[in-house]
Parts: structure tokens; C-alpha cells; sequence
């Protein structure tokens, strides 16, 4: 396993919105309110948040070599 990681960003517009990334093994890798910054390795995740009493969700990949990303989940 390779030991990079990827500066992961995670905003919804709402910045009291719950937000979790979790992580291909189902573990909350991170969690906040309206923005998430995450350091994180290769592989699966999904964003989560809570927004005016419904879930959205987001799949995104991180990648070897992958330095910055953004990920926005919008109503």
C-alpha cells in the first residue's frame, strides 16, 4: 500500500449542513459542517450530507497522484 495521500476538499453551500466521508471499507473517514478537508489514500469514497432533511450523496475516486480535489454536493 502506497503511503500518498490526496488534500480532499468536500463543501455543500449549506455551512450547517452535516457532512461525512466514508471510505470503501463503510468507515466515516472524516466529518464536519458545510466544508470537510480531508488528507486521504487511493481509492473509493463517499460523500455525505445532510441537507433540509434529505441525504445527498456523492462517489468520488481519489488517485495515485492525485494532489488536490474538490468535491461539492449541491442540492
Amino acid at each position: 500500500m502506497s503511503d500518498f495521500k490526496a488534500a480532499v476538499t468536500v463543501a455543500v453551500a449549506d455551512l450547517a449542513a452535516p457532512l461525512e466521508i466514508v471510505d470503501g471499507g463503510f468507515q466515516v473517514v472524516a466529518k464536519g459542517f458545510g466544508r470537510v478537508e480531508a488528507e486521504l489514500r487511493p481509492g473509493l469514497y463517499k460523500a455525505r450530507a445532510g441537507i433540509g432533511g434529505t441525504a445527498q450523496e456523492k462517489i468520488f475516486a481519489v488517485e495515485e497522484g492525485e494532489g488536490e480535489m474538490t468535491v461539492v454536493l449541491e442540492r
